[in-house]
């Protein structure tokens, strides 16, 4: 496998995985899942997935590593203040415990981790609506 193979494997499974997305009532955690930053969220709860870099290292003569970056935003179904963090932080939250539950992504990477939660991205693309984000390392040898 190469990475022009992988790379669209992996967001296509984000995206499918994320629309499925339930809580504990059966619910769905966001009403649409975005990629990339060219349009602004419009409808909430929603979630973009932000491709991010690939960095490689070689493990051997023929072999190399590719860790592949996404940061994952959850903008909020409220626009209270407090209400609306706590709603972000829950959201994302789900979303990190989802990825950490198959770390090899359906067999597609070696490993998954999610680095970090950022429950108050700095500057978020909608003004009205807290937005948590998650940092997520996808690695595989290839």
């Amino acid at each position: 496998m190469s990475i022009d193979i992988l790379y669209p494997q992996i967001i296509e499974k984000l995206i499918l995985q994320l629309r499925e997305l339930r809580d504990s009532e059966n619910r769905s955690v966001f009403k649409v899942v975005y990629l990339g930053k060219q349009a602004a969220p419009e409808d909430f709860p929603c979630i973009l997935i932000l491709p991010g870099m690939i960095r490689l290292s070689p493990v051997t003569t023929k072999e190399d590593e590719y860790r592949i970056y996404f940061e994952l935003h959850g903008i909020s179904a409220s626009s209270e203040r407090e209400g609306g963090l706590k709603d972000a932080v829950w959201r994302i939250n789900l979303v990190s415990k989802m990825l950490t539950e198959d770390r090899e992504f359906g067999d597609l990477v070696d490993n998954l981790e999610v680095e970090s939660i950022d429950p108050e991205v700095e500057r978020p693309r909608v003004r009205t609506r807290h937005e948590a984000s998650l940092l997520v390392r996808f690695e595989k040898k290839m």
